[in-house]
């Protein structure tokens, strides 16, 4: 009787241990389950915080590519009005050698008329002289007419005069317009060069910045995949683990899944399962114990 007693004594003890490593083995999963949420909670904040910066890199290649364009159609712009300025001075100084040629002309021109008046006005003057001495004041009529001829003379080198005077002014303006014009060009070149050399630092500094941000998106790509790879380790663990406890030799063995379907059965669930199982092989190892009573009930 008393042999009796110590058996059972020793089998109950049996079944508090391999109870209370169940326990163990339930708060161990327990344990990786809640680990394992954790690890996929944190995933997914890095996959959205991958895909933010997915989105600012997008958006910063957009206004790199608008700032580039911008600035090619700026310093095409510059081109086309520099090579509109260049065409403009040319046609300037063109004409003013033209007028310059025009000017050498009119003052050719102007002299040899000015030395034929005063040929022609000192044959004059000789006749005038000769006349008066001849006829003296029978014929004042004559005289007259010559001299009206001398004064018509003197006007027209008067007006030649003016408008050689007007053409010099004019040729002063030009000249002034000229030097306005080549000073404006000189103030306009440098401020563009300022802008260029403005405009190619920050276009510089937007590469640098681009090439920054696509090399952080590639480290956190890479780390990405090197999650996802050790989640598909796990995820392969987990069903190796869970077909070797659904079956055996090749028979599956019939288990109450909660009407899960194929679609349905994640990894979860397979865990669930698992434990399951693994309760059920426990209680299978306390029932098979060296006791002369057997448990009747196994552990929920």
């Amino acid at each position: 009787m008393e042999e009796d007693t110590v058996n059972s004594f020793s089998a109950a003890t049996s079944l508090l241990e391999k109870r209370k490593e169940m326990l163990e083995v339930q708060q161990t999963l327990r344990s990786k389950r809640e680990e394992y949420g954790e690890r996929l909670d944190k995933i997914k904040t890095k996959e959205k915080d991958l895909s933010q910066k997915r989105v600012e890199l997008t958006e910063n290649i957009i206004q790199l590519d608008k700032f580039i364009a911008d600035n090619e159609i700026k310093t095409t712009r510059a081109k086309q009005k520099k090579d509109t300025e260049k065409k403009l001075r040319e046609g300037n100084e063109a004409e003013i050698d033209t007028l310059k040629g025009s000017i050498q002309n009119f003052e050719n021109e102007c002299l040899k008329k000015h030395k034929v008046l005063e040929e022609r006005d000192s044959k004059y003057h000789r006749f005038l002289q000769h006349v008066v001495t001849l006829r003296g004041d029978e014929n004042p009529e004559e005289v007259d007419r010559v001299i009206g001829r001398y004064d018509t003379l003197s006007g027209n080198n008067e007006e030649l005069k003016k408008d050689k005077q007007a053409l010099e002014q004019e040729l002063l303006n030009m000249k002034k317009i000229d030097k306005e014009f080549k000073e404006t060009k000189k103030t306009y070149l440098i401020e563009l060069n300022h802008k260029i050399s403005t405009l190619s630092k920050r276009l510089e500094k937007e590469i640098e910045k681009n090439n920054k941000i696509k090399d952080e998106a590639e480290e956190a790509i890479e780390r990405s995949n090197k999650t996802k790879v050790t989640l598909g380790q796990l995820e392969m663990a987990c069903q190796n683990l869970y077909t070797r406890v659904t079956s055996k030799n090749g028979s599956q063995i019939k288990r109450v899944h909660d009407n899960i379907s194929d679609q349905e059965l994640d990894m979860m669930k397979m865990l669930k399962v698992i434990h399951d199982c693994m309760s059920d092989f426990l209680f299978i190892v306390a029932s098979q114990a060296p006791s002369e009573e057997k448990p009747k009930q196994r552990p929920k």
